[in-house]
């Protein structure tokens, strides 16, 4: 997946989002082993970005399809990422990640 970063047809997907790259930025100066949630992980930028920046400190939670997820955190665990977290989905109803995203709220909230 993340050999695609350097595909021109992905091009519109490899540059990861500023926003959510300075938001946990701040998250890090306010706590350094967050638990972070990415969903749909598109070829991967955000998602290598995300890892960098948490340096392998806290966890980097990754909602996407099984097959998806699969390739990526190959990719991850070759580059020496060892806080993932992966949550695969299916494509069937009430398999989708908002239900695993919110099944893991629930338990953080007990």
């Amino acid at each position: 997946m993340l050999k695609r970063l350097n595909d021109p047809r992905y091009a519109a997907l490899r540059t990861p989002g500023d926003d959510a790259i300075a938001l946990l930025r701040k998250v890090l100066g306010l706590r350094p082993d967050p638990a972070v949630a990415e969903t749909g992980v598109g070829v991967g930028a955000i998602t290598a970005e995300l890892g960098k920046l948490l340096n392998n400190q806290g966890e980097l939670h990754l909602f996407d399809y099984e097959n998806t997820l699969s390739e990526l955190l190959n990719e991850l665990k070759e580059g020496g990422y060892s806080n993932i977290v992966p949550h695969p989905n299916g494509r069937k109803t009430f398999e989708s990640y908002n239900w695993n995203l919110a099944k893991m709220l629930r338990e953080t909230q007990s």
